[in-house]
């Protein structure tokens, strides 16, 4: 009974799936009429070819009538079977797309912390993979299953139509015919979810060994990765063995079934035929009606276990349409002329680090408007996290945010993350070109703009110098670039955006001292007016900075100028003889 519950449930699932997906419902009915009509003119035919045999046994004589009127049918079936099996097919592929365009609009809409606790490849397995299995069922199998359907109902009745006798002969063959497909069909579902799983895993692993092809260099791992590909290589195929063991079965077995039938209607039709129960037209229009459902009987055994292979993707792709995803324009509307953030008792861990200790832990702060605030502190000690919280990638544990004394949680995510200007450690950038990259998410902005930023992120004097300028493509992640162009153009990118409140992460880590001085300069011409934080390890930021802040181990430690933490601060003075000493080094160097 829990099985039966199960696949009740998948069912349901994969109906409701497609539901969701908006078929074409009049494009559906339309394509299905024609396949009936298609499927119950077809079965006229061996009724034509009965009168056509029992007449000339009558008169010794073909009927030219007769025979026109069996070309006419071939054909309308023929031209209507080709239109309805194109139009099935096309609403099959409106199904997919519209199905994969609610994957890519729901991966999208996910907040953070699903992408935390998924990786990459099993993700992006379930908008490609996963949506083709399911193409395939929708667009190939579904429209024969149709066809299959119409096509053995109306020849059923034709065959019970001329000889009730020999059709019970193919109802008997129906029990063991689902005694075989059901429990074939439960062992290719479960074959199918770990195949799908060991697909993603490939794909995560894919990704990761291209991705960080220069790590495995620089560390000779090659054979390590060469294994560990291997492997799961080996599963693949120990699955895909599995599963194509029990498949080579299904033909064997559908015709083993057909030709005991054959073989029945054959033998007890003989002896219809021979005692003069049965005409010599009505015993050949049988047995063509048998070869007519030969075909839809493998289609159906076909589709049955495409069905129970798909029910692994529509619980892979069910589970991610189930998410909770941010909704972006809920909330108030942040007014531009605001002031001050107030951090309250905020205390935070991640959701992949239950069993951890707090990431942050009472951390209370107040952030004056248009003044610049530096985090400073030992790698580790939550400046990151403080930062996400502020961007609302994550929500605080216990403790709130505020924006002239509103919580910032009632405001859009839309309004408040258009009024922050955010550059990572990372710079992340996208495969396209450097114009692309720096309008990114950003309303189309004029030439004279674009340059201007570029200018001011001092990213300029190396773009002119390119090939195709600003069009330049720039690789995948901008790998084409050095660190430090990368990292000039993600921050040109939030020139652009103009933002009021800016958060920098080790925005200038990947620059020469020349070109640090440089961005320094524009950074702090673009910071004038505006509340900036800056998570900075370099002591000519920190020590330029109005305002300091001391993270260690998730906790607020230290606040003030420089001058005074030097004095107070016992890790603060540590922390600034150890840069010191460390740019020292690489002077000397």
């Amino acid at each position: 009974m829990v099985t039966r519950g199960k696949t009740n449930d998948s069912w349901r699932s994969f109906f409701k799936l497609i539901h969701r997906s908006k078929p074409s419902v009049g494009l559906f009915i339309t394509a299905c009429v024609i396949s009936a009509a298609s499927a119950v003119v077809s079965t006229f035919i061996p009724n034509f070819m009965k009168n056509i045999i029992d007449s000339y046994s009558l008169s010794g004589s073909l009927n030219g009538g007769i025979l026109i009127r069996l070309a006419v049918l071939f054909i309308f079936v023929t031209i209507t079977g080709v239109l309805s099996s194109y139009l099935l097919n096309k609403v099959g592929l409106k199904i997919v797309a519209n199905l994969r365009g609610m994957t890519w609009t729901k991966i999208v809409k996910l907040p953070i912390e699903f992408f935390d606790k998924n990786q990459s490849g099993d993700i992006a397995s379930r908008l490609v993979s996963d949506t083709t299995v399911i193409f395939n069922l929708v667009s190939q199998s579904f429209s024969q299953f149709i066809n299959a359907v119409l096509t053995l109902l109306f020849c059923g009745f034709w065959l019970f139509y001329y000889s009730w006798e020999l059709s019970l002969i193919i109802v008997i063959s129906i029990p063991v015919f689902l005694l075989f497909f059901i429990p074939l069909g439960r062992v290719l579902s479960g074959l199918s979810k770990k195949l799908q799983r060991s697909t993603a895993m490939l794909n995560v692993n894919a990704i990761e060994m291209i991705s960080e092809n220069r790590l495995i260099k620089s560390f000779t791992a090659e054979n390590y990765q060469i294994e560990k590909g291997l492997k799961n290589i080996d599963e693949l195929l120990h699955i895909g063995m599995k599963q194509a063991r029990w498949m080579a079965m299904v033909n064997p077995v559908l015709n083993l079934i057909m030709l005991v039938i054959m073989i029945s209607v054959i033998g007890y039709g003989g002896v219809l035929l021979a005692n003069g129960h049965l005409s010599p037209g009505t015993f050949i229009a049988f047995l063509t009606l048998i070869f007519y459902i030969m075909a839809p009987m493998s289609n159906f055994g076909m589709f049955f276990t495409q069905l129970q292979k798909t029910k692994g993707a529509t619980e892979r792709i069910t589970q991610l349409l189930s998410e909770d995803e941010e909704n972006i324009d809920q909330g108030k509307i942040l007014n531009e002329s605001h002031e001050n953030i107030e951090i309250k008792d905020i205390n935070f861990k991640y959701n992949t680090q239950e069993k951890l200790p707090f990431s942050l832990e009472n951390i209370s702060l107040s952030i004056k408007r248009g003044n610049t605030y530096a985090l400073v502190g030992p790698s580790g000690g939550g400046k990151t996290t403080l930062i996400s919280l502020l961007e609302r990638f994550y929500k605080p544990s216990s403790g709130s945010i505020y924006i002239d004394g509103e919580n910032i949680e009632d405001y859009s995510l839309n309004s408040w993350r258009s009024q922050i200007g955010y550059v990572s450690q990372e710079h992340s950038l996208i495969s396209g070109t450097i114009r692309e990259n720096l309008v990114f998410g950003i309303e189309e902005p004029s030439e004279e703009k674009i340059i201007e930023v570029c200018k001011m992120a001092y990213a300029w004097e190396f773009i002119k110098n390119l090939p195709k300028g600003l069009d330049t493509d720039i690789g995948e992640r901008g790998l084409n670039l050095s660190g430090g162009q990368r990292q000039r153009i993600a921050i040109a990118r939030m020139f652009l955006k103009d933002p009021k409140i800016i958060l920098l992460d080790e925005a200038t880590a990947s620059l020469d001292s020349q070109s640090e001085e440089k961005v320094q300069s524009a950074m702090k011409k673009i910071t004038e007016g505006r509340t900036a934080i800056v998570i900075a390890h370099r002591l000519s930021t920190i020590m330029n900075s109005e305002n300091i802040i001391f993270v260690e181990d998730g906790k607020v430690t230290g606040q003030g100028k420089h001058d005074e933490l030097q004095r107070t601060h016992p890790l603060y003075r540590q922390f600034c003889e150890l840069q010191f000493n460390t740019q020292l080094s690489k002077g000397a160097s």
